[in-house]
């Protein structure tokens, strides 16, 4: 059975879920937004399935409601910035704003962000340049790919994930047990390797 929602009650339930983790009436309409927004520009794996984890990692104390990217490094073109483990929706809009006001300043710019939780479809922000008269480039790491995988019960390519044993594994499920204790990605290898408690072992 098929369920239909009507976008603005799911957007109202989705941001009443953010207002509840602390979010203030203007973050939480932005995730709503942008979350039911990519169901609706057909990217579900962006969507409102991951409101449960966001609910989660604030939880966990991984994700902070109504944070601003904080600027490491300003070099004109150059920007360096730390999302301070924020909403993506919020920390993506604000990075892209600045990003935009740079690129029309100088000519160009290159942003670079780096402890944001979950960006949320990243075609946003470049929809955000396009309607500024700019193109855009995205670069991003691997992760969100694998959890696309691991929802499709697909593999991904070897050379992206390793077993709790150091072996080279095809098996999405390594990135998602959710008792992990410790993540470290190499962005030059496109390798994500985890560090698992025992308990962790048993999912194999």
């Amino acid at each position: 059975m098929s369920l239909v929602f009507r976008q603005d009650s799911l957007e109202k339930a989705i941001a009443a879920l953010a207002a509840a983790g602390g979010s203030d009436a203007a973050e939480a309409k932005l995730v709503a937004e942008n979350l039911v927004m990519a169901n609706l520009s057909g990217h579900d794996s962006h969507g409102i399935g991951m409101m449960p984890r966001y609910v989660e990692a604030l939880l966990e104390g991984g994700l902070h409601a109504n944070r601003k990217p904080e600027v490491k490094l300003d070099a004109g073109a150059l920007l360096v910035l730390d999302g301070r483990a924020g909403y993506g929706q919020s920390i993506g809009r604000e990075a892209t704003s600045m990003a935009i006001a740079r690129a029309k300043q100088h000519g160009t710019a290159i942003v670079a962000l780096g402890n944001s939780h979950h960006l949320g479809r990243i075609g946003h922000w470049a929809e955000m340049a396009v309607a500024e008269g700019l193109v855009s480039m995205h670069f991003v790491n691997v992760r969100s790919f694998v959890r696309v995988a691991h929802n499709k019960r697909a593999k991904v390519p070897l050379g992206w994930l390793i077993d709790d044993q150091g072996n080279p594994s095809d098996d999405p499920r390594w990135a998602w047990c959710r008792r992990w204790a410790r993540c470290c990605a190499s962005a030059s290898t496109r390798v994500m390797a985890w560090r698992w408690p025992a308990s962790c072992s048993a999912a194999r």
